[in-house]
This record gives structure tokens, C-alpha cells and sequence, in this order.
């Protein structure tokens, strides 16, 4: 090999290590600006100002938004400058799904009193890399239409908690719908009347018993038709026994009654396919000794495919109860015991089994003396005792509650936790999650797991990024029973053998990714255990974005993630056509999934590959430097006996001439 082309090789590896190092300087880097001169003339981002009613901390600023979704995703922040001063504060926009609700950011709680604060950056997150953050210029994304500058004025505030808690007021509620079905997805409608600084309400069903409490959050209450998601409850009439409004402070205030003394209602559950029922055969303990935290296996038997057990337990001694619902019920059913179960002796009280078709049976369990008996309906019950032991060992690592007991003792439990911790959250009594949950593992290593039924929501405390209240309750449906989707010309090109919808409640974007976990009696009935496509139903452009291909099912669930909620559609066959696009970021990242993580590169990983292959250029580089010195040594080293024979020569031919 000659010298030219050795500098050659040499000059091309330089310029390859100089790449390498710069493609893995921006993956170390993965949240950056670019620069906003490259982005001026882009279009697609737009913000404005629908109203400024708003002035007062905690109050809502509704906005103009424009935005294209093909490049970017629901992530918009929003940073303001105090004109006379040096403060600047960033609010995230909710509801950037327009087709959910209007755009709007609540003003924030801490900014100095009767200051004047301008619209200074808006930064949305690309949907191909939702870490990267791409700023653009106020001046050149104002919607038309609007004043060049964006101002909102910050009035002194000098609330207390207190004060924003009498602020708080119910003017009157009342149920539009008396009457339910519940095997059709039915959802009550609502009319409800309300002051102050608001961000969510929600209500309380109360059986006739009283031994029966179901929690629901009320949706679209800034429209003429707010409504609620039936929650899991059986056949029978409920008392709304109160409603709950919190403020965006996350101070609360619940109302048992109207201003006028009246009752909230009374809604009466209905299921429409009376033919259907279901009746309780046996059930049986199989734990009888168990710590907090721990499983206790229970068998529930019945004439019919059981879909759902809710048991409830019972201390006398202490006047204490817990409920649990049975996990995994079509094989080794179990519950998991809640942390913040106190020592002591239980009794299984009440049973609530519910199948696939709607219909339900609550069953009261007899006084009996030894283990076992079985009642005048053939019911046979064994081991109705279970002993909960003091948990001594105060676990670190794990923590196990239902999140109706969820509290300031609970959010100081979570703080003493490792670092990796997993919270587990049994939320099918109670499927509202406060955004204080969120912000309590946010920027940390700790697993959220979030239980509705036999199904499970999973966020990391890494990726969450907008901490907010999220109601996790979850629908399996037909097409012709989707509220949103059955209305779409899309549900008449597929096939209703092949598809079901899966339909989550009205969250728009979520805290941060999450994995779901999706195990049904509904999908094991018609989809046994074959591979499945997911595809989230865009509402706006009435089209299906794949997120994820050819989802096998693993011990039981189907593992996708996604980062929106809406209706997204199950099918057993690909869907092909106009009506189909693909969703890069959510397919990349489900195509790589793996629960363990050891199947995905991240930022660390292909730092240290790109270090690697940087080290391995780097000594080939050495090599050939090593020899051009050689070669350089050995072209001097052959000149030097050139020359010299060169000299012998010349006096050899001098002599001869003098001869």
C-alpha cells in the first residue's frame, strides 16, 4: 500500500470519528433546542388568545391552537416574562386534542402580585422524538387575528388554602338520566352548577344497603352535556351520596346535599339482556395467614364464566373493612392485600360476581361454625377466616394500597421508599389517580402500577413528564356499542368478527408514556390467544394509526404502549387502506418493547456503542500513523544508500576519466 493512499485512508477515518462523535454528543444530549431561525417559516404551530377572562391565580386561559399532529405531538408549554421584572413561568397547555375539549393553561398559583407577564417561547416536542423540544419565536407563531404581544395580567392574590377552599362552591346538581343499562356502555348525563378555581369533579354512588360505594368522575364539565363513566356496580338503585370539586391546588370540597336541602338523585342500573344470569356455586380461601403486601389465593366458582369477584372482608373487633377484587379468576385467582391493611382477624363478608354479559349476583355470607358449609342453595363456603400478621419488616422496595385510602400518609410512605421502588395501586373501586401520585415518582426510578380489574397501567417515574389526574377505568366493546368510534365510516370497512375497541376515559394526553397490560374475559372469548394490531382512532381525521403490529399474548396480557387516550381499535387481521397511517414514534418504540427492558437501546446504550466503535476508528487510525512512520523510515533509509552509491558512481567514473 503506498503512502497517498494510506493519507487517504487515514484523512476519511478522521471524518468518520468526527461524525460518529457527533451523532453521539446529540444522543447523550437527547432535550435541545434548535435553533429558532430554522424554524420560522414553518407552519403548523400557531397560538392565540380566545379569552382572557381569567386573571386571578388558578383561574383558566383559554387559547387559538393550531397545530400539525403529522410532526408534532400534544406537548405544549407555554413561558411567560414578567414585563417589569425578571420572573418567568411555564404552564402546559391541556386539552391539545381539540377534539376533547378546548385548549387552555390555568395560571399558575406562584407569581408575583400584580405583575404583567408576556407570552415569551412556546415549545412543542417533535412526534418522532418526544425528548427533543423545538422552541419557536412568539412573534412569528401568533394566530391571526391576534395582538403581537400576548399579555395576561396577574392581579394581587392573597388567598390562603383556606380561601380557596371556601371559594368552592356547589350551586346544584342533578342526574339528566335516571335510568341505566350498563351492558350497553350507557354513560348518565348530568347537569351541575358550580364557583371557583376548579379542575375536576367527581361523585359518589351509595347502594340502598349502604354496604355498596363506587366512585366516578364527572367528564366535559365545561360543556352543556357533562356526563360520568358507569362504574363497575351491579344491577339496583344508587343514592348520589355526594360530589367532590377540587381546585387545580388540589384543595378539595365535598357536598352531600344542594344548597336547597335536596338530594343529588337517585340512579337506577338496569341490564338490558335479562336473560342473562349468574349465580354463585363455591368459594373458597386458600390463604388463611398473609402479610401486607402479600397474595392470598382464592377460589370463586359459579354456573356461568365469571368476569369479575369483588370480596369484601370484615374485622369485628375493630369495626375495620377492606375489599379486594380477585385477579387472574379464570385460573389461580388471587388479591393482592393491601399495605394499609391493619393486623387482625377478618371474615369474608359479601361476594359481588359479576360475567361477561353484565349480569351480577351479591351474595351475603352465612354465620357458620367450622371450616366449612354449605347453604340451603347448594353454596358451598370453606375457610371464610383470614388472619392478617403484622408486618414487621417496614419494605422498602414495594408498596401495595387501594386508592380510595390514598393520603398524606401514604404520600409519606412513598417518599421513604428506594429509589426503585414499585407502588402497586388497586384502583377498581376508585379509578380517578390524583396527579399528586404522578409527581411523587416523577424524576425518579420508581414503578407505578396502576390495577383496573385484571388490566394494569405502568408508568416509570423517568418518563413522566405533565403530572395530572387521569381516570383509568377501561371498556372492551363491539364496534356497534363504541360511543365514539361506532359512529365513524371506518367502523363499516371492518370486520366486527376480527375487532374490538378498547376505550379509555376522556384523558386526552397521559402523565407520561405507559404500558398497558390487557387481560379481558371478553378478548379471551373472541380472540383466544392469537396475535393482535392496535391502532389508535384519530377522531379529528377520522383515521386508524397503527401503534402496534402483531401484539402477542404473553402470561395472560397484551403489552402495548401509548402516550393518548381515546378509542383505540383490536383486530386480529391487519388493516389496510386510505383510513390507515402509521404512528413512527409508537410503533419504534413497541416494536423494541420489552418489559425488562433488555431488548431496547436507549440514550446510555448507544452512547457506549458509539464510544466503542469511536475507540476501535480511533486505534486503526493509530495503526496506520504507525505505518506511514514505517513506510517514511524505510523510503529515508533506501534514499540514503541511493545517494551513497549515487557518490561511489560518480568517483568510480572520475577516476576513469583521469586515466
Amino acid at each position: 500500500m503506498k503512502e497517498k493512499s494510506l493519507r487517504g485512508i487515514l484523512v476519511g477515518t478522521t471524518v468518520l470519528v468526527f461524525l460518529i462523535a457527533l451523532i453521539g454528543t446529540k444522543s447523550i444530549n437527547n432535550t435541545y433546542a434548535i435553533d429558532n431561525n430554522e424554524f420560522n417559516n414553518i407552519d403548523g404551530v400557531e397560538v392565540g388568545v380566545v379569552s382572557q377572562n381569567g386573571k386571578t391565580p388558578g383561574d383558566l386561559v383559554f387559547l387559538k391552537l393550531k397545530l400539525d399532529r403529522s410532526r408534532y405531538t400534544d406537548n405544549v408549554v407555554l413561558t411567560f416574562q414578567e414585563l417589569e421584572g425578571d420572573k418567568k413561568y411555564s404552564v402546559f397547555v391541556n386539552e391539545v386534542d381539540t377534539t376533547r375539549g378546548e385548549p387552555h393553561f390555568i395560571i399558575p398559583l406562584k407569581v408575583n402580585k400584580s405583575s404583567t407577564y408576556v407570552l415569551t417561547e412556546i415549545k412543542v416536542h417533535d412526534i418522532n422524538n418526544p425528548n427533543s423540544g423545538y422552541i419557536f419565536p412568539v412573534s412569528d407563531h401568533l394566530a391571526e387575528g391576534t395582538a403581537i404581544t400576548f399579555q395576561v395580567v396577574f392581579p394581587a392574590d392573597s388567598k390562603t388554602p383556606d380561601e380557596f377552599i371556601d371559594a368552592i362552591n356547589l350551586n346544584s346538581f342533578r342526574l339528566r338520566d335516571n335510568v341505566i343499562y350498563y351492558d350497553l356502555n350507557e354513560k348518565p348525563g348530568v347537569k351541575i352548577d358550580y364557583d371557583g378555581y376548579y379542575v375536576s369533579a367527581s361523585l359518589v354512588l351509595t347502594s340502598k344497603d349502604g354496604s355498596f360505594l363506587r366512585s366516578a368522575s364527572i367528564s366535559d364539565l365545561d360543556t352543556d352535556n357533562p356526563y360520568f363513566e358507569l362504574p363497575n356496580v351491579i344491577s339496583g338503585k344508587y343514592d348520589v351520596s355526594s360530589i367532590t370539586l377540587c381546585s387545580v391546588q388540589l384543595y378539595c370540597k365535598t357536598f352531600t346535599e344542594n344548597p336547597d336541602g335536596t338530594s343529588f338523585g337517585t340512579l337506577e342500573v338496569l341490564r338490558y339482556n335479562e336473560s342473562a344470569s349468574i349465580e354463585l356455586t363455591a368459594i373458597n380461601l386458600n390463604t388463611n395467614d398473609v402479610k401486607p403486601g402479600n397474595r392470598v389465593e382464592v377460589d370463586v366458582n359459579a354456573n356461568d364464566s365469571i368476569s369479575s369477584a369483588l370480596l369484601v372482608f370484615y374485622n369485628k373487633d375493630t369495626n375495620k373493612t377492606f375489599s379486594a377484587y380477585v385477579k387472574n379468576i379464570r385460573g389461580n385467582g388471587y388479591f393482592i392485600l393491601p399495605s394499609t391493611v391493619e393486623a387482625g382477624n377478618y371474615r369474608l363478608q359479601n361476594i359481588v360476581i359479576k360475567n361477561s354479559n353484565g349480569a351480577s349476583q351479591s351474595t351475603t355470607v352465612p354465620e357458620f361454625e367450622g371450616n366449612s358449609y354449605t347453604d340451603d342453595k347448594g353454596v358451598f363456603y370453606e375457610n371464610m377466616e383470614l388472619s392478617v400478621k403484622e408486618d414487621t419488616l417496614d419494605s422498602k422496595d414495594s408498596l401495595v394500597f387501594n386508592n380510595e385510602e390514598y393520603d398524606d400518609l401514604i404520600n409519606k410512605k412513598i417518599e421513604s421508599l428506594s429509589d426503585t421502588a414499585v407502588i402497586t395501586v388497586i384502583c377498581d373501586n376508585a379509578p380517578l389517580v390524583r396527579s399528586t401520585l404522578f409527581k411523587k415518582i416523577a424524576n425518579t426510578r420508581k414503578t407505578l402500577i396502576l390495577q383496573y380489574g385484571d388490566s394494569e397501567w405502568v408508568f416509570n417515574g423517568t418518563d413522566i413528564v405533565d403530572p395530572k389526574y387521569i381516570d383509568v377505568s377501561m371498556l372492551i366493546s363491539s364496534i356497534k356499542n363504541s360511543s365514539e368510534f361506532g359512529n365513524s365510516n371506518i367502523s363499516n370497512l371492518i370486520s366486527e368478527e376480527d375487532t374490538s375497541i378498547l376505550s379509555f376515559a376522556n384523558n386526552g394526553t397521559l402523565p407520561g408514556k405507559a404500558l398497558i397490560r390487557l387481560n379481558s374475559v371478553e378478548l379471551d372469548s373472541k380472540f383466544g390467544n392469537r396475535d393482535i394490531f392496535v391502532y389508535y382512532y384519530n377522531t379529528e381525521e377520522d383515521k386508524l394509526f397503527k401503534i402496534a403490529l402483531e401484539v402477542q399474548k404473553i402470561e395472560g396480557y397484551y403489552e402495548f404502549y401509548i402516550n393518548h387516550n381515546s378509542d383505540y381499535v383490536l383486530s386480529t387481521k391487519e388493516l389496510e387502506g386510505d383510513y390507515v397511517v402509521e404512528n413512527r414514534e409508537l410503533l419504534d418504540l413497541n416494536s423494541s418493547l420489552d418489559i425488562k427492558g433488555n431488548n431496547k437501546i436507549d440514550n446510555t446504550k448507544l452512547t457506549n456503542i458509539t464510544l466503542a466503535c469511536t475507540a476501535v476508528i480511533v486505534l486503526f487510525s493509530v495503526l496506520i500513523l504507525l505505518r506511514l512512520s514505517k513506510y517514511s523510515k524505510v523510503e529515508k533509509t533506501t534514499k540514503k544508500e541511493e545517494n551513497k552509491k549515487e557518490e561511489v558512481k560518480k568517483e568510480n567514473n572520475n577516476k576513469k576519466g583521469k586515466k
